[in-house]
């Protein structure tokens, strides 16, 4: 119990009364206690929370607000709950004992008020003594008493009435003989405190219960008929009692017990005054036990709030979460011990505070206005709170108000969230260890590139484990007792590639030779630690990880990350999540080379098939070169391709093709010679150009120009805002490739392409893209094959080349050669047969090999031995700027492609061996053409000289064998015959000759004609010549055939040469047959059959040419000039028909021929005589 400062205990007075409240607080200051005054219920209140007094004295009778309802305030406020009050009242005793018990006073005194009685009560209180039911029983005894002396009655026993147990309760007993004889009726009536009553048994105490109304003068024999009264009846005998008086005592309409009253003799109850005397003083009884009633009822309620409050007490002092009360002007009331745990402060400390004191002072107006707001009942909301030593804590602020109180009263929970938010950060941290688990796991299923997915890998890794830097080793596929760093990420990570760390040494060897992972959280203690890494790159190592990369139970790499985030240390859970994230990275990278490798093979497959196709596409050696040069550029990302020639005889290789698309960050230098081309431009700021063919050519720019194999070269200076950055050159393999005029225009791109980078200030530093941009451009000029770019200061003697875009061939022309003599590592190339890889970091500086590949910016190189039939025939030279390996996939690509170059070299020269034969093969024709027409003009010369003279011959003959000039014997009409018959011959002849002469550039007259009629014409006429034959004619000429478009005299004619024939050669046979066979097409058959000699199936096809006889005595035999069936095959194929045989030897032939109809809807068809063809 607090005190005040002079150790006095507080007491606050509370009385409306002058008068009445000076004497109280005299009566108390005289004893030595502190007074503390008020006048009305509001103004206590305001005290008590402020002054927080020991005791309250509180008056009931106050105007406004009652002493009843500030009491039942002051018990609802937390912190005056525990204030005790002792109400002082005039009402009537028993109602103000029950009304101020109800509010939660302690005690009360009736006015007016003694000053022994109030002392003692305070010191009472003070003491912890509790009086009520002292004071009560006293009621009651002296409501007893009184009723004793007034209705001179010899017993008062009033008895309660509990209904749960359906019994009477002995509450107080009077009897004029004293305390021994009341004790002995109590234990007269069968228990020493109560009386067993059943309400439904038939009784008078029962029934007077039950109905309510007094029975009065009841003799005591009724008591005896009922068991369970006559202990009851045998107690009264004992007292001399014989008639009883029995009042029901009721309260509110509630029945609370029963009064008793015993008598000697029967008392004189009809007048009214003692119907109101007995009615009075059972209704003081019922007050009476009506107030023991809720006495008692307070006492239990008064206990079981205590332990309520005691538990909820507990409740708040042992809950997890801190309970802070507030008023309305946000000053704390009470907080729980919690709370007070959690800030540090003592207790009591922080009540009259303000509550944003406990949060962070960024916070606190925002959280008091909250708390303070009116808006809202619930709200909850993060915060941080602020401890007694400055630390914050997150907390979960609820709070909840009742509304009926305003904001007078509102809660605080304060929920600390440190653990939750640790928990939090501690699954978001597995969350991303998962989400980056599971991208890893992604990455194995997806078509990632190698170097795509060794990032992804690393990326993963870091983020896994919060780490500031990692890189992957993998184990060199060429030498396994190396690891090489192949990925990086962090800081610095663009220095590691590439490192190499022998197996076992280092923390990455030893892991990848032991296959175990390491945590080393102290690197400079670890032996295995190699520091040179960090004082290469600058770099801090604090702590590592490394865990193998294992597949197939084999080391394939090492994954070592270093640093955790904010100058944290990796423990074992880092560890073991980067060991399953590895096993994942393993299958991944294994199928990423599987997938490369695979993908890398179609490639490889896509450049050797169009590599093929190029080169059978075209007979054009350039183009094929150019094709391939830039194929393999792009497929093997190179910087230079060039394919040379080898010159055995010589000893030299020659360039025939060269590419190169090349941007260095480490540029090479190119010396400024003065005088030269480059100088001159860059120092007079325009541009300047010269060519081989210039007598005066600076000696620097013509070895230039020789060396690289072009004939022109212009260079334009890179002029911005008056400075030089920089040239670009120009090179042609055209001698007079440049002119002024193109030196202008090429000076105004590169100034437009300066001004739309106003930012450029060192060519050095301008991007590929960019550089690229203005190359193709420059390329796209007339006869410009090769640009470079160089940047440069004014004053330097040098240039940097910074990009370099090209191509150039030498197929027409001799290109740059380079003696085996001078290059010996080339020469075994050829020699050997075998590819081989160089690179500056393993030739000697003054090789010629080191030179010419220092000099082209390269630092390696593959060469590929061209091979035609396992010789060597040249070689494909690739360079890089890089210190590169190339792998067995481009090794082998570059040597297909090889394979195809040589094919095409080897085509280009039997290809220009065939045009060789070609061009000779035509003179050769052409002679024949000439040949052929002498020919032909000869027979026409010959035939017409022999036409003349033999047609005045056979004239004179038949005129002398006429007798035109006399008569003749016999003799000589013979020999005039048979000058005839050989003249005719000859005439025959020559006319064939001249039919073959016209059919060269004869016209057909064509018109509808009735073949079956033109045959018929045809045989009618050479009846005779038929008959002389002594062969039978046959004709089968079905009836309607279909007329053709043909010239008639020129069918005529070939088909008379078909009689003819077979006339001459059927002769050893019986008869010759004629057939027309209307077909199932759109053609007519006409066939002549002979059964003579035949003719030989090798001979077949060349008895229709010109002057052909199957065998030449045949000329002898049968005469003729082998033109008949070649001018009769001319004849038919010049009326879209077709001419054949089909013949055996010995049993005849049958020459046919088809003509189209005239009308194609032709009728059924009768047959073909001869299959076509």
């Amino acid at each position: 119990m607090d005190m005040a400062p002079n150790g006095a205990l507080r007491i606050l007075v509370v009385d409306d009364v002058p008068d009445t409240h000076q004497r109280l607080t005299n009566w108390l200051d005289s004893q030595g206690y502190r007074t503390i005054g008020a006048t009305n219920g509001h103004q206590a209140l305001e005290v008590a929370a402020q002054q927080n007094p020991d005791l309250i004295l509180l008056d009931v009778m106050m105007s406004s607000l009652d002493g009843i309802e500030t009491c039942r305030r002051l018990k609802a406020q937390p912190k005056t709950a525990s204030i005790p009050v002792i109400l002082i009242t005039a009402k009537d005793p028993a109602d103000a004992r029950a009304d101020g018990m109800m509010a939660g006073a302690a005690e009360y005194v009736t006015k007016p008020v003694s000053r022994e009685d109030l002392l003692q009560r305070v010191e009472a209180v003070f003491n912890g003594q509790q009086s009520p039911q002292i004071d009560v029983q006293r009621l009651m005894q002296e409501v007893g008493h009184t009723i004793i002396a007034i209705l001179d009655s010899a017993l008062v026993w009033l008895l309660a009435l509990d209904k749960d147990e359906q019994r009477l309760v002995s509450e107080m007993l009077i009897t004029t003989g004293g305390a021994a004889e009341e004790q002995a009726f109590l234990n007269s009536t069968g228990s020493p405190e109560a009386t067993a009553l059943s309400i439904v048994q038939d009784t008078p105490l029962a029934h007077a219960l039950l109905t309510c109304q007094t029975a009065i003068n009841l003799p005591i024999d009724t008591l005896q008929q009922s068991d369970a009264t006559l202990p009851l009846y045998r107690a009264f005998q004992r007292l001399d009692i014989h008639y009883v008086t029995l009042v029901p005592l009721i309260a509110a309409g509630h029945t609370l017990g029963l009064m008793v009253l015993g008598y000697y003799q029967p008392q004189d109850m009809d007048t009214p005054r003692a119907n109101q005397i007995l009615s009075a003083f059972g209704n003081q009884a019922a007050t009476a036990l009506n107030y023991s009633q809720l006495m008692a009822g307070m006492r239990r309620r008064e206990q079981e709030t205590q332990q309520e409050r005691a538990f909820r007490q507990m409740m708040l002092d042992t809950m997890s979460d801190g309970l802070v009360v507030i008023d309305a002007r946000g000053r704390i009331k009470f907080t729980n011990r919690r709370l007070l745990r959690m800030t540090g402060y003592p207790t009591n400390y922080l009540e009259g505070h303000s509550v944003g004191e406990l949060f962070h002072p960024d916070d606190r107006a925002e959280v008091i206005r909250g708390l303070l707001s009116e808006h809202a009942t619930t709200m909850k909301f993060d915060q941080r709170l602020v401890t007694e030593s400055g630390k914050v804590i997150p907390v979960l602020i609820a709070r909840s108000r009742t509304p009926a109180n305003g904001l007078d009263n509102q809660v605080i929970v304060l929920s600390d969230m440190t653990e939750q938010k640790q928990r939090e950060h501690e699954l978001e941290r597995q969350t991303g260890h998962i989400t980056a688990l599971y991208q890893a796991a992604q990455a194995m299923t997806s078509n990632l590139s190698l170097h795509e997915l060794l990032q992804q890998i690393l990326n993963s890794a870091t983020e896994v484990v919060e780490a500031q830097g990692a890189s992957l080793f993998l184990v060199n596929h060429e030498f396994d007792n190396e690891l090489i760093v192949v990925a990086a990420v962090g800081e610095k990570a663009s220095e590691l590639i590439g490192l190499r760390v022998p197996l076992g040494e280092g923390l990455a060897g030893w892991v990848a030779r032991e296959a175990q992972a390491q945590l080393v959280t102290d690197p400079s203690g670890d032996p295995r630690f190699f520091s040179g890494v960090d004082e290469q790159t600058g770099l801090s190592t604090r702590s590592l990880i490394a865990v193998p990369l294992v597949h197939s139970d084999q080391v394939i790499g090492v994954i070592e990350v270093v640093n955790k985030l904010q100058n944290g240390v990796f423990d074992n859970d880092d560890m073991r999540l980067l060991e399953s994230m590895a096993r994942t990275a393993a299958v991944s990278i294994v199928n990423a080379r599987l997938y490369d490798q695979a993908q890398r093979r179609v490639v490889e497959l896509a450049t050797l098939l169009d590599a093929s196709e190029a080169a059978s596409s075209t007979l054009d050696l350039a183009n094929v070169l150019e094709h391939i040069v830039r194929s393999l550029n792009k497929n093997l990302d190179v910087a230079r391709t060039i394919i040379l020639a080898w010159n055995g005889p010589k000893m030299q290789l020659a360039s025939l093709a060269e590419v190169s698309n090349t941007y260095w960050l480490d540029s090479p230098l190119r010396e400024l010679v003065a005088g030269s081309v480059t100088h001159t431009a860059l120092n007079e700021g325009r541009a300047h150009f010269t060519t081989l063919r210039n007598l005066r050519i600076h000696p620097a720019d013509q070895e230039q120009l020789e060396v690289a194999g072009m004939s022109s070269l212009l260079v334009a200076p890179m002029r911005h805002k008056k400075t030089v950055l920089g040239c670009v050159c120009l090179w042609s393999s055209t001698s007079s490739a440049f002119t002024t005029k193109d030196a202008q225009m090429i000076e105004g791109v590169v100034a437009t392409w300066l001004n739309n980078r106003p930012r450029v200030t060192l060519i050095a530093d301008t991007e590929r893209a960019a550089l690229t941009e203005l190359a193709q451009h420059l390329l796209e000029l007339p006869s410009v094959c090769w640009v470079t770019i160089h940047d440069w200061q004014p004053g330097q003697a040098f240039t940097s080349q910074v990009y370099e875009m090209g191509f150039i061939e030498w197929t027409q022309r001799t290109g740059p050669n380079l003696s085996m003599a001078q290059y010996p590592i080339f020469q075994q190339v050829i020699e050997s047969r075998h590819t081989l890889r160089i690179s500056l970091s393993n030739l000697q500086p003054d090789m010629a090999e080191y030179r010419w590949l220092n000099s082209r910016g390269g630092r390696a190189a593959l060469l590929v031995p061209l091979l035609l039939h396992g010789v060597a025939i040249g070689m494909v030279l690739l360079t890089d700027i890089t210190e590169r390996v190339f792998d067995d996939e481009e090794i082998r690509l570059a040597q297909g492609i090889a394979n195809v170059v040589s094919n095409a070299l080897e085509n280009a020269r039997l290809y220009q061996s065939l045009e060789s034969r070609a061009k000779a093969l035509e003179s050769a024709y052409s002679e024949l053409q000439d040949a052929d027409q002498a020919k032909d003009q000869f027979i026409q010369n010959i035939s017409h000289e022999l036409r003349t003279p033999l047609i005045h011959v056979l004239g004179y003959a038949e005129l002398l064998a006429d007798g035109t000039f006399g008569v003749i014997n016999d003799e000589q009409r013979d020999a005039l015959h048979s000058i005839a018959e050989k003249g005719q011959q000859v005439a025959d002849i020559v006319e064939d000759m001249v039919a073959a002469q016209v059919q060269e550039s004869q016209t057909y007259d064509r018109q509808s004609t009735d073949l079956t009629l033109l045959i018929q014409t045809v045989l009618e006429a050479h009846r005779e010549q038929i008959q002389t034959t002594g062969l039978e004619l046959t004709t089968s000429f079905p009836p309607a055939i279909p007329p053709v478009m043909v010239d008639p005299e020129a069918i005529a004619e070939a088909f008379l040469k078909l009689l003819d024939n077979a006339l001459k050669f059927g002769s050893g046979g019986e008869q010759i047959e004629v057939f027309i066979r209307d077909t199932e097409g759109p053609i007519i058959q006409v066939a002549v059959r002979d059964y003579g000699i035949g003719v030989p199936q090798a001979e077949q096809k060349k008895i229709f040419q010109r002057f052909y006889q199957v065998d030449g005595s045949a000329t002898r035999r049968y005469g003729g000039s082998g033109l008949g069936l070649a001018v009769a095959k001319r004849i038919i194929e010049g009326h879209g028909g077709k001419i054949g045989v089909r013949s055996k030897l010995g049993e005849g032939s049958i020459f046919y021929f088809y003509l189209p109809k005239v009308d194609l809807q032709h009728k059924k068809s009768t047959g073909f005589l001869v299959e076509r063809e």
